[in-house]
């Protein structure tokens, strides 16, 4: 009789294992039970310090810049509705733009099939207002002078909860410029194909409990995150931010925290009107994109200085 319960208690131990294992490996990265894990809105707002005018059309300049005017002319979640988690390999398509892909955790609770978000609607470089589970907006920067165009160390991305933030991913791409007499749609139309976007890891020396035990919130050190964004749709994609898939996943370097590039340089302005794109978006490929940073909402502060060009 004690054989026999020793018997039938062995398949009961194994699936038991094996469900702990599915769940250990569903945590690597990305929101694994639908709505109850989806962030709230994000916002943000971009000032910039004396000597830097910003705009959003190329023709009416400011200092600072508030959410409803990015709202207004960009990509952006639309009001009331949570966002999930997507991924990039932060390189530029032909329109200059990033392209993101969404993901499901399969069955096997070990792989992804990733998905590609629809792309942004736009003419001669001109974003089509809409919604998705992303930012994206273009900035426009007038200088006199050639200048380096830095991060402030003011610049910041927090959340209503404690961990909400940490997956958070700012990239910049310097698209060009134009003289600062050319017309605005001169400045609209400039993007350059397969650039590599200078990408911000806001809060990367922080970590959730999941990802430290499981040994992928970093790789290399806190200062030199890495992780594979996804590049391509398919239905195998390991579930771990490292994972080896050379069609779907390609490795991307991020800074931590304020470092960007060399201490906060995004871009290297010539004079006059310089076109920047600024993605913002929850990593699904960071090992910290676990369940237990969803609900709050984020909220991202850009502030740029610059200092001039020798």
């Amino acid at each position: 009789m004690k054989n026999f319960k020793k018997k039938a208690l062995l398949p009961a131990i194994i699936m038991v294992m094996v469900s702990v294992i599915a769940l250990s490996s569903a945590t690597y990265a990305w929101f694994t039970v639908g709505n109850d894990a989806q962030l709230g809105k994000l916002d943000v707002q971009v000032v910039a310090a004396s000597g830097i005018q910003l705009s959003l059309d190329a023709a009416s300049w400011k200092s600072s810049i508030a959410t409803q005017d990015i709202i207004d002319v960009a990509v952006f979640p639309a009001e009331g509705y949570s966002i999930n988690p997507v991924s990039t390999n932060a390189k530029t398509n032909s329109n200059g733009r990033l392209d993101f892909y969404s993901a499901i955790v399969n069955a096997d609770g070990t792989t992804l099939t990733t998905t590609a978000v629809p792309a942004p609607g736009e003419a001669n470089g001109k974003l089509t207002p809409g919604s998705a589970d992303y930012i994206t907006f273009d900035l426009y920067v007038k200088v006199n002078t050639a200048a380096n165009l830095y991060l402030n160390a003011d610049s910041k991305v927090t959340s209503e909860i404690s961990a909400g933030n940490i997956a958070t991913r700012v990239a910049f791409v310097h698209q060009g410029f134009v003289g600062t007499n050319a017309a605005p749609g001169d400045a609209i139309k400039l993007a350059k194909s397969g650039e590599k976007a200078v990408v911000w890891e806001p809060n990367a020396t922080t970590h959730t409990a999941e990802a430290i035990q499981l040994g992928t919130a970093f790789d290399g050190g806190a200062s030199a995150n890495k992780y594979k964004g996804v590049k391509a749709a398919a239905t195998d994609v390991p579930n771990e931010p490292n994972g080896s898939h050379n069609t779907a996943l390609e490795a991307v370097t991020t800074t931590d925290d304020i470092g960007v590039k060399e201490s906060g340089l995004i871009a290297e302005l010539e004079p006059g009107i310089n076109k920047i794109s600024v993605s913002i978006w929850l990593e699904g490929q960071d090992g910290d994109c676990v369940n237990s940073i969803s609900g709050g909402d984020i909220s991202t502060f850009l502030k740029f200085t610059k200092v001039d060009a020798e």
